[in-house]
């Protein structure tokens, strides 16, 4: 009886011991990833409207969140990535309409003030909204609209989920809008 309970004890110690190392290992990957770069090498315009879209949701999501300091970095991260795109990679038309987007993204860069950055992502939206009409990305996109917004003007955005988060309000109006197109992927 002594050497069963010497042995399951000893089991038993060795499984903690097995999935203690298996949560670590698991942790370590997990802030390798989070710290690894998430820039892939950009080939093609198909690649450069994913890798543009990418940055894109990010800037919007800090908009979300009324973060003005978290939209600075978000654009800032956004203009080195569309630096990326090289004249090798796209047509010399998807080069034109990616200065376009660097130049509505560094206006944002330069606004401390988050509505002032609201506003800049409009023309910032119509750059990216014709863009990926022409050259589609991997994945679906939602054009959403909010009638609301400036003033009843009403402002789009492009999301990657079908769920409302609107830019333009933050949290006074999360939900405001309706999705208004889907632009297919590739």
């Amino acid at each position: 009886m002594m050497v069963n309970f010497k042995n399951i004890t000893t089991a038993i110690s060795l499984l903690a011991l097995l999935v203690a190392c298996n949560d670590s290992t698991r942790q370590s990957q997990e802030q390798t990833s989070s710290t690894a770069p998430a820039s892939e090498e950009i080939v093609g315009p198909e690649d450069a409207t994913t890798a543009i879209l990418e940055q894109y949701h990010q800037l919007k999501s800090a908009l979300v969140e009324t973060d003005a300091g978290k939209a600075q970095k978000a654009a800032a991260a956004f203009v080195e990535r569309t630096k990326e795109i090289k004249e090798k990679d796209v047509p010399e038309v998807y080069l034109n309409a990616v200065e376009a987007i660097q130049n509505d993204v560094a206006a944002i860069v330069a606004s401390e003030d988050i509505e002032e950055q609201r506003a800049l992502f409009v023309p910032l939206t119509d750059g990216v909204y014709s863009l990926t009409k022409e050259f589609p990305a991997e994945e679906p996109v939602y054009y959403a609209y909010c009638p609301m917004a400036f003033d009843d003007k009403g402002g789009y955005w492009l999301t990657k989920e079908k769920e409302i988060l609107n830019p333009y309000f933050g949290d006074k109006m999360l939900r405001c809008g309706v999705i208004k197109e889907t632009i297919k992927g590739r």
